[in-house]
């Protein structure tokens, strides 16, 4: 598997609804490809512009979100 934390091109990202980090317009998010496009999400809904249309502009890169504090992949050595 490749290494969660290294940015990937925005092409190979998740189309299936899946959150992940993605980099857009110099600005770091999270965000989700839905309905054809990606959206930005904020405490779990999703944020976007009067058109309809991811706030931040146009992911080039994504990468995994990490694990949430506490879970059990951070109290692995």
């Amino acid at each position: 598997m490749k290494d969660p934390s290294l940015w990937r091109p925005i092409t190979s990202a998740p189309q299936d609804g899946t959150e992940v980090l993605v980099f857009a317009d110099g600005h770091v998010a999270v965000a989700t490809f839905v309905e054809g496009r990606w959206q930005a999400v904020v405490a779990g809904q999703h944020v976007l512009d009067a058109a309809g249309v991811m706030i931040l502009g146009s992911p080039t890169h994504w990468r995994p979100l990490p694990p949430p504090p506490g879970s059990a992949e951070l109290l692995r050595p």
